[in-house]
């Protein structure tokens, strides 16, 4: 029985070479996922930024006047839009204003009730929900 010089060393090599490929594979797609998840986590916070600034805008207008309707749509920075809803309620006492916005297919809503207007505006209640 002869052998060849180096080929054990060659099989070796290839066999190292071989598990060292799947292990950079693996860490490869690790990262791929977790700049996927980076992306989608900034659009959420995009979309929440972009929910808050619209409820601010309509909690100043109600602040203004107790006959704000809402039900208007505001541009954001980036190109984005947020929703402002129908305001329920009449007066100066429990009103509710719901503002919703999307950022690339992540959206946020929240809900805010406000019990007085006067003499200061008083929220009692500022949510983030699922669905209105």
């Amino acid at each position: 029985m002869t052998t060849r010089p180096g080929f054990i060393a060659l099989i070796s090599v290839l066999l190292l070479s071989a598990v060292a490929m799947l292990i950079a594979g693996g860490v490869l797609i690790r990262a791929v996922g977790g700049l996927n998840m980076s992306v989608t986590n900034e659009e959420q916070m995009d979309a929440h930024l972009g929910a808050t600034q619209c409820m601010e805008h309509a909690l100043m207008n109600l602040r203004r006047s107790s006959r704000y309707l809402g039900n208007e749509t505001l541009a954001l920075q980036g190109g984005h839009t947020c929703h402002i809803l129908p305001v329920s309620g009449t007066g100066y006492y429990n009103r509710t204003i719901q503002a919703t916005s999307t950022v690339d297919g992540a959206t946020r809503k929240i809900s805010v009730v406000v019990s007085r207007l006067v003499p200061v505006l008083l929220v009692t209640s500022w949510q983030e929900v699922a669905d209105f």
